[in-house]
């Protein structure tokens, strides 16, 4: 599994602040698969990472989204050929 990275910069005000989602995407079934010191230590890695935003004043919300059996596809209205 891919590490995520954060780029932590410095506006000059908050009017010119950009903001980003961060989403994190991890297979559910190679997740089962993972021992459970495995996984413990990926939540402490993301929570390192959640720790750091707030330390940076850039973290907003987070929520875990539902799993992808719940999912549906969303369908363009126009297609690139009109």
């Amino acid at each position: 599994m891919g590490r995520p990275f954060v780029v932590v910069s410095d506006p000059i005000s908050k009017e010119e602040a950009v903001q980003y989602m961060l989403l994190i995407y991890t297979d559910e079934q190679a997740w089962a698969s993972l021992a459970e010191d495995e996984r413990n230590a990926i939540v402490g890695e993301y929570f390192g990472l959640t720790d750091e935003l707030r330390a940076h004043g850039a973290f907003v919300a987070g929520a875990p989204l539902q799993p992808t059996t719940t999912a549906s596809a969303a369908t363009p209205w126009c297609s690139a050929s009109q």
